[in-house]
Formats: structure tokens, C-alpha cells, sequence
């Protein structure tokens, strides 16, 4: 996305808003002065030469973009931070959009390991490592293809590769060969040569919606999209303005383009027939598509989207906070970082559920 943006749009300037799902979670000046040291951190920065190399190995992105992060550095002075009376994290991220797009990610895992410094729960490593382990099995056992998307709430990053190494460990063949495919963490990725994977996250169509309007932004978004990387990276992203609008503007051209869509609020068990009734009616065999399940997944959950998938479409599982962030008695953080604004018009995201709604109601 930050590629897509500066190629397309290099000079749309944005905010963005933190938001914390549990009100009833507060932060401290403690924290607060932690975590702006961290941000400053950030400063120092690099791709170093020999992540340079890496990436143009696997072919992500075209070869001027790496040269172009290698010469890019986060800038602090993007992002502000408070508490207010009550003890909430107040954080804006405001300047040019392929500039603060990065922000993202970083500052999630930032907010949430620096906040769970002060809790007092002990995890241990190796239990941790072999809790995972026997989820991967159960999902692999049950031939339901997942990654690891848990980046943004890990508990900290020893955790984080904790859960990487498990899924490395899962059996190479039998009864319960690994299903893993990939982790959206491409430091990763790198480090233990298993694919990077990710999909467009709602921000792409919000900034549409932002620049040329709500009604048509799906359509806009995905054919700019197609624009920039042809048939790479095409999962379709359905509930930005509601699954209902998606398919109205997801035309049967556009379907037949993208490699798949992703699912990622409201309920996965009614959007299953939804998807299928779409491509049904577009005369595309669901066969050949892949549906990507990412709305706040644990392996049991899984294992009931994939009992109604049945092999109808290729189902791919997106699971992030519940193998990054499991730890009993001491929940997750509930929380995003989201666009709010682009070139002065505030975006808003509605989704399938209330509860992931963010943004302006201006529009």
C-alpha cells in the first residue's frame, strides 16, 4: 500500500486517529513517557544492505521501491501523543500519506508491549511455544490453511517469534502436515525463509472513499489497485462500506481479475453463502477463489468457518492476536490505529459490526 500510494498519489496528505476498543483499559505517564522514547526510537530505522538484497530476492514489489525504503526513515515528528484526564492514549499521525502509511504496525506493537511491561503475568517461552505448537496441529489436522497476522497486538516480540518457530516445527508430512503458509511480518519472513503474506487493509478504500467519494469507492479502489500490481496481491477486502455495498461494486469483471476477498467482520458463517451466491451469480467457479478469514480468529473458531466452507472455495485463515497475545487472565489490548482524514476529508469505516466502525460520521 505504501508503494500504491506513492505511485499513484504522492502528494495526498493524511491523518490518522488511535482508537481503544476497552474504554475501561487507561494508560499511564509512565507508559506515555516509555512509548514516546520508543517512537523517537524509530528515527533510527534502516533497510539495511542486506534486507535490501532479501526482499529483491522474493520479488515483492518492483526493484525501485526497495531503493526507495532504503533511503526512507521515519520521522517522529508525524505523530503526537498525550493521556487525557481520564488516562486514555490520545495519538494522531498527520503528514504525507506514503510517508506516515508505515506508522501503522510499529506503533500497535509499541503501544501494546510497552503497556503489558507493567502487567504482572509471566510467560513462559517454552509453554507458550508448545501452546501454539498444538494449535498449528489441530488447524494442520483439520487442513485449514493459515498465517500469522498477529503483529500489531503481540504481547512482545519474543512471543511473537515464539509463535513463529512452533509453526516451523509442525510436521512435513502425515496425518497432520503443516498447513502453515506465512506470517504478514516480513522481519520474520526473512529470518526464517517462510513466505510473507498480507492482504489491502481498509485504509486503501477509505482514501478513495475520501478522495472521489463513498458511493463507488470499492470499484475505484480495486481498479487503482489493479492499475499499480496487475494480478499480484488481489484479495479484495469486502466491508469497508458493508458487505451489502462490496458486492453491489464488486462487478463480475472485477471478480474474475481478483484472485479472492477477505472477510473481516460480522459473521463468517453467513458471509460464507453470501460469497458463494456472489460468484454463483457471476458465473465464476468458487473453486478456483480464495475467501481469507481475519476477524478476531481463534483454531475453534476456524474450525467451524471451515465445516461450512466444505471445499466449496479456498479458505485461508488470518489469525493475529490469539497466537500473538494468548496469554489466560490477562486479555489483549482492543485497539487500531485508523486513517481519519485525506487532503482535509474526514473517511470513515463502517463494517459489519458497530464495534469496528472508526472514522467521522461527516460522510
Amino acid at each position: 500500500m505504501m508503494h500504491a500510494a506513492r505511485v499513484t498519489y504522492p502528494d495526498a496528505k493524511v491523518t490518522y486517529k488511535f482508537t481503544n476498543r476497552k474504554p475501561s483499559v487507561t494508560f499511564t505517564p509512565q507508559f506515555l513517557e516509555q512509548l514516546k522514547i520508543r517512537i523517537k526510537e524509530l528515527e533510527n530505522l534502516s533497510l539495511t544492505d542486506e534486507e535490501w538484497k532479501w526482499a529483491q530476492s522474493v520479488h515483492l514489489l518492483p526493484s525501485e521501491f526497495w531503493d526507495y525504503l532504503k533511503t526512507f526513515r521515519y520521522k517522529a515528528d508525524y505523530v503526537d501523543c498525550k493521556l487525557s484526564e481520564t488516562g486514555q492514549l490520545e495519538l494522531t499521525v498527520s503528514g504525507p500519506w506514503h510517508e506516515t502509511i508505515l506508522f501503522e504496525v510499529p506503533l500497535l506493537a509499541l503501544i501494546s508491549q510497552t503497556y503489558f511491561e507493567d502487567i504482572p503475568a509471566v510467560v513462559d517461552l517454552k509453554d507458550y511455544k508448545e501452546k501454539t505448537y498444538q494449535k498449528g496441529l489441530v488447524l494442520s489436522e483439520n487442513k485449514c490453511l493459515f498465517t500469522e497476522f498477529g503483529t500489531r497486538r503481540r504481547r512482545s516480540y519474543d512471543i511473537q517469534k515464539a509463535v513463529i518457530e512452533a509453526f516451523m516445527m509442525l510436521p512435513e508430512s502425515g496425518p497432520q502436515k503443516s498447513t502453515y503458509i506465512g506470517t504478514s511480518n516480513v522481519l520474520f519472513s526473512k529470518m526464517y525463509s517462510t513466505p510473507p503474506i498480507g492482504t489491502m487493509a481498509h485504509e486503501w478504500i477509505m482514501a478513495h472513499a475520501g478522495m472521489f467519494g463513498v458511493k463507488g469507492s470499492n470499484t475505484k479502489a480495486l481498479e487503482v489497485w489493479l492499475e499499480v500490481f496487475g494480478g499480484d496481491y488481489t484479495i479484495a477486502l469486502t466491508d469497508t462500506y458493508t458487505r451489502e455495498t462490496f458486492f453491489e461494486e464488486f462487478t463480475p469483471e472485477l471478480a474474475k481479475m481478483y484472485s479472492g476477498i477477505r472477510q473481516d467482520s460480522g459473521d463468517p458463517i453467513t458471509f460464507v453463502d453470501q460469497a458463494l451466491e456472489f460468484y454463483r451469480a457471476a458465473k465464476i467457479n468458487a473453486k478456483n477463489k480464495k475467501v481469507v478469514f481475519s476477524d478476531n480468529l481463534t483454531t475453534e473458531r476456524v474450525l467451524e468457518i471451515q465445516k461450512q466452507v466444505n471445499d466449496r472455495f479456498i479458505a485461508l485463515y488470518g489469525i493475529g492476536t490469539n497466537f500473538t497475545n494468548d496469554v489466560e487472565g490477562s486479555p489483549s489490548l482492543n485497539m487500531v490505529i485508523k486513517m481519519s482524514s485525506i487532503n482535509g476529508s474526514p473517511v470513515y469505516k463502517l463494517t459489519d459490526s458497530t464495534l469496528k466502525a472508526s472514522g467521522s460520521t461527516e460522510l
